[in-house]
């Protein structure tokens, strides 16, 4: 079994953008977070959930980590969100 990203060309790895955003009214309040992921194949998914009794920062996190969870395969991953503590543009090589 080879360790992350051992043996892999990350050339020839597949790119996944993951664009995502997550809100709560009132922070802490209800609150939802959405992701749409796009393939380098030209294919998309949008995924999206909520929760009761949560936080901005948690539904931010949350459509990342979901987001992230549907990537299959060992991929090059791009995060794009709107949060200011967090980097706008954020690159990842991360193997499935």
């Amino acid at each position: 079994m080879l360790g992350l990203g051992v043996g892999l060309d990350k050339t020839m790895l597949p790119k996944v953008t993951i664009s995502t955003d997550g809100a709560c009214i009132p922070n802490p309040g209800n609150g939802g977070w959405a992701a749409i992921i796009h393939h380098s194949d030209g294919t998309r998914r949008e995924i999206s959930g909520g929760d009761y009794n949560t936080t901005n920062n948690k539904m931010e996190f949350r459509a990342i980590i979901e987001a992230i969870k549907c990537i299959k395969e060992p991929s090059s991953i791009t995060v794009r969100t709107n949060e200011m503590w967090q980097p706008h543009t954020n690159h990842y090589e991360l193997p499935s």
